[in-house]
Formats: C-alpha cells, sequence, structure tokens
C-alpha cells in the first residue's frame, strides 16, 4: 500500500549537527551538554539506520530536557522533536510521528510571544515539519486530515528548495485516491506527469505507485474510459521497462489490478 513518503535522512543530518552545536552555545553555565551528547550519539545511529536506538536516545533527551524546553534552548529545541518524529516514521509509527511533526511545528515556532524567554536560537525544520506531520497522518491511513494539513503547508509559502513540490503533488494524489475522489486525485498526479522529465528517479518511482492506486479506483468504480484516457495521455512515462517492472514490483501490482 502507498502510504507516505519518507525524507532522505542523510540529508537532513548537517543542518541537524549545526542546530545541536546552536543548542548547545545557548547553555554555557554547562561544561557538559548532555543534549549535544545525546543528539551526537542519535546523529551517528540514525546515519546507520538504526531508528530503534535512534528513537530511544531521543525520546530520552525529550524526557529528561523537554519541560521549558523553549525557555531554556529556544527554538531549536524543536529539531529534537523533528528528528524523533523521522525515526518513528521509519519504524511506521505513524501516529507517534504525527505527535512529534506537530510538537515540533506547533511548540517551536522561529518567534517569541510577547514576554516569553529564551535563546534566540532558529528551528530549521519548522515549516517543513508541518508537512512531515502530513505523511505521517497519510501513513496512519488518516487521508483526510493529511489532506489539510498539506493544504496548510503549502498555503504557509514553503520555502524553495526546503520540499519538494512535486512530492507533495504526488501524496496529495494518493490520499484523494484513497478517498474516492477520483477527479482530484487526476488533477494531481497529472500535474507531475507534466513534468516528468524534471522530476528525480525517486519522485518518478512514487508516482508511478500513486499511479497504481488511482488505477484501483478506476477499475473498482468501473471507470475504464478514464483509464484509458489517463493512460493515453501519459504513454511515455507509463511505459515501464522490465527492469522498473521487476525492481519496483509493478507486475504484481498491474495482475492484483486485473483480477
Amino acid at each position: 500500500m502507498n502510504k507516505s513518503f519518507f525524507p532522505n535522512m542523510k540529508g537532513a543530518l548537517p543542518i541537524f549537527i549545526f542546530c545541536v552545536f546552536s543548542i548547545c552555545i545557548s547553555c554555557p553555565s554547562h561544561s557538559q551538554n548532555p543534549v549535544e551528547d545525546n543528539y551526537r550519539k542519535a546523529v551517528q545511529l540514525m546515519e546507520e539506520s538504526k531508528w530503534k536506538e535512534a528513537t530511544s536516545v531521543l525520546q530520552t533527551v525529550v524526557s529528561d530536557h523537554g519541560e521549558n524546553a523553549m525557555e531554556f534552548y529556544g527554538p531549536a529545541f524543536g529539531l529534537i522533536h523533528y528528528h524523533l518524529g523521522l525515526c518513528q516514521l521509519s519504524l511506521k509509527k505513524f501516529a507517534e510521528a504525527a505527535d512529534s511533526f506537530q510538537t515540533t511545528y506547533r511548540k517551536y515556532p522561529n518567534k517569541f510571544e510577547k514576554d516569553q524567554k529564551g535563546p534566540k536560537t532558529r528551528n530549521h525544520y519548522h515549516q517543513v515539519s508541518l508537512y512531515r506531520w502530513g505523511t505521517a497522518e497519510q501513513g496512519n491511513e488518516k487521508y483526510e486530515g493529511a489532506l489539510k494539513i498539506y493544504e496548510a503547508f503549502l498555503n504557509s509559502n514553503p520555502e524553495k528548495g526546503t520540499f519538494s513540490p512535486a512530492e507533495v503533488l504526488i501524496n496529495m494524489g494518493v490520499c484523494n485516491a484513497k478517498l474516492g475522489k477520483i477527479p482530484e486525485a487526476t488533477e494531481k498526479l497529472q500535474k507531475v506527469y507534466d513534468n516528468y522529465d524534471k522530476i528525480r528517479t525517486r519522485e518518478q518511482w512514487m508516482l508511478h505507485n500513486a499511479f497504481m492506486d488511482l488505477a484501483g479506483q478506476w477499475i473498482e468504480k468501473a471507470m475504464p474510459a478514464e483509464g484509458i484516457a489517463f493512460i493515453d495521455k501519459n504513454d511515455g512515462p507509463l511505459r515501464f521497462s522490465p527492469y522498473e517492472s521487476f525492481q519496483y514490483g509493478f507486475n504484481n501490482k498491474m495482475l492484483k489490478l486485473a483480477q
């Protein structure tokens, strides 16, 4: 089942290291900072794809240092919850991941309320945590909620280069397909197919999997004409090589759709 799409973990790590350093220097009274030490340990575990171990370390930091964290560490503490969410996504603990991303977004914005105290650190993932919250809801099969979050994310004017527009459209297409909203799903996926030559290989794979979800709806609702029209329009991208069909399991999926 095509539920959600996960971020490139290693690509996120360099910024994370920088922000852990920001957390460290905001606490000059400590010769050693357990937050920094444990987060460097968690980052190493994440680089090794040891998600359970990294989750344990991150949860311990949240438990030990989460109270009044905004006051002591500023917005940068939101990165702790964000990376915890990434680990939980990888472990398919979607409800827990949604809570972690929601905490990142709601409790650690890059601004302070009136009279609120705390170091002026930065939560580099504040805006994108809203999108990741949506992917967690999608993974938990909360498709209506995920769509609302995706819309809110796009309406927040996210900074270019911090997310994949194609990935957002694909995920929105999947959610609409799962809800049986065929016109909406078709519209989202068609926008991506229209720019097929400009998207990355990973996004092409995601798009083809989303197409399988949409095709399932055409079959379930006896809409062959709509399906044929879509396939004809996107004939080039939908011509899978034998290697692609085997590698990504498209043959098995097509057989299931034909049953």
